[in-house]
């Protein structure tokens, strides 16, 4: 894996803004990188929350020629406020996780 960026803003195929807290009713961009030459792959890009649950997941197949995934997140103005990780698997296993923040509520109503 070369890089696993998270933002919001993906211009030309590149996550632009990355970082690490939102709002509710962002979506997050979550992008992998992977180094040639490689094997089709099979690519998760799950959300935890912080007791490490699965919250949602979303999956890809990467074709031998393809070296970037992208991956989308909604968070609703349901989303409960805390820490999550998004966490990369390849082939079942886990290769690397990101925390992220989804802020409170209150915070995202000030600004």
């Amino acid at each position: 894996v070369l890089h696993f960026d998270v933002g919001s803003i993906v211009v030309g195929g590149a996550v632009l803004d990355r970082r690490t807290q939102f709002r509710p009713g962002e979506t997050m961009r979550i992008q992998c990188g992977l180094c040639p030459p490689h094997e089709a792959l099979w690519i998760e890009c799950n959300l935890h929350d912080s007791e490490n649950r699965v919250v949602d997941t979303n999956g890809i197949f990467m074709g031998c020629d393809q070296l970037r995934a992208l991956f989308y997140y909604n968070l609703g103005v349901c989303r409960a406020p805390g820490v999550y990780s998004l966490v990369l698997r390849i082939a079942g296993e886990e290769i690397m996780r990101r925390p992220v923040t989804v802020l409170p509520r209150s915070s995202w109503l000030a600004n």
